[in-house]
């Protein structure tokens, strides 16, 4: 994490494996201001998945090993409070776990949509205080060419 984002970019960086892979990541903290961080990876066993292995204080590198069970687009994103002020400013990315043996169609391309907003201004969050997340995959046609899209909402309203 580098400024409040993975790999300087809005999202992270995508991230692809597949079932029974053993995927390792490393979180470094920089932030100077004292404050632990970490990463929640839903791939590993759905929210909170892996926040507690990655928590690193701050100058501190934290490295967790997992191995994937479940097909699917996931996102993750800091689980370190305050959640929804992260991810409103862009600290989140998706990662996708092919089944174990092949995968749909072939296509030409694929493409990943993630929606999010920015506020420029602290808004509510709803009633429940929770956000809805969508996970739905699309397949369409583009021209002569077959394509699929995977597409993740979130919004997250910082308090």
């Amino acid at each position: 994490m580098n400024n409040g984002i993975f790999n300087g970019t809005v999202p992270g960086p995508f991230i692809r494996a597949r079932v029974r892979d053993v995927v390792e990541l490393s979180l470094t903290n920089r932030d100077e201001t004292g404050n632990p961080h970490n990463i929640d990876y839903h791939a590993i066993l759905g929210p909170r998945g892996g926040s507690a292995l990655t928590t690193a204080e701050e100058g501190q590198t934290k490295t967790a090993r997992f191995q994937l069970h479940c097909p699917g687009l996931y996102m993750y994103h800091f689980a370190a409070a305050s959640v929804p002020v992260h991810i409103a400013n862009g600290v989140y990315g998706l990662m996708y776990v092919q089944p174990a043996e092949g995968d749909l169609a072939t296509v030409d391309r694929e493409y990943y949509v993630m929606q999010s907003d920015f506020y420029h201004e602290a808004l509510e969050i709803k009633d429940d205080g929770k956000p809805s997340f969508k996970n739905e995959v699309f397949v369409s046609k583009c021209g002569s060419r077959r394509a699929k899209c995977r597409c993740l909402q979130m919004d997250m309203r910082p308090r």
